[in-house]
């Protein structure tokens, strides 16, 4: 009667994503006639999904919000099928939707302002500072790589003076 349980469906979607994304397709089906035939499907789980009915028993989950993997990575939604018979009889389905991430942050250094202070004459290549940045958004997106601005000091680049590690600051 109604939908196969089975496992559990997992849906991905990157964050970002517009509001009515397609999520899943949930197909029902009840092989009883009349009322007890006639099925009333609802999503349970979060105001940041929708249950939209497309044709005969098939119903779209879409996006009703714009979501952020930094704050919530994961969603699990709860479909109920109930026939109209009666006594009523429902089953319930459970899908899991994992949000994709997208370099949507930018870096941020750990402090402000970095001040510092230095002997004169010192040896090339002397350690002088480490800064330090992160930046929330997974794998590659996440990667920070460092770089000096150019500019220049008494006519000649500022990295004839100092230079920076890219990977680690």
């Amino acid at each position: 009667n109604l939908m196969s349980p089975g496992k559990e469906e997992i849906s991905y979607i990157f964050e970002g994503d517009p509001i009515d994304t397609f999520v899943a397709l949930v197909g029902v089906q009840d092989k009883d006639s009349g009322l007890n035939g006639e099925i009333v499907c609802k999503l349970h789980g979060h105001g940041h999904f929708k249950l939209q009915k497309t044709y005969e028993n098939n119903y779209l989950i879409l996006t009703n919000a714009t979501l952020d993997r930094e704050k919530r990575s994961e969603y699990s939604l709860t479909i109920i099928a109930e026939d109209k018979g009666t006594p009523s009889l429902s089953t319930v389905k459970h899908f899991t939707v994992q949000i994709n991430d997208i370099n949507d942050n930018p870096p941020h250094f750990q402090r402000s302002r970095y001040e510092f202070a230095i002997s004169e004459n010192n040896s090339p290549g002397a350690y002088i500072t480490t800064v330090t940045a992160t930046d929330p958004d997974l794998g590659e997106n996440g990667q920070v790589t460092y770089t000096i601005l150019e500019s220049f000091i008494l006519g000649s680049s500022i990295t004839t003076y100092v230079t920076i590690d890219p990977s680690n600051g």
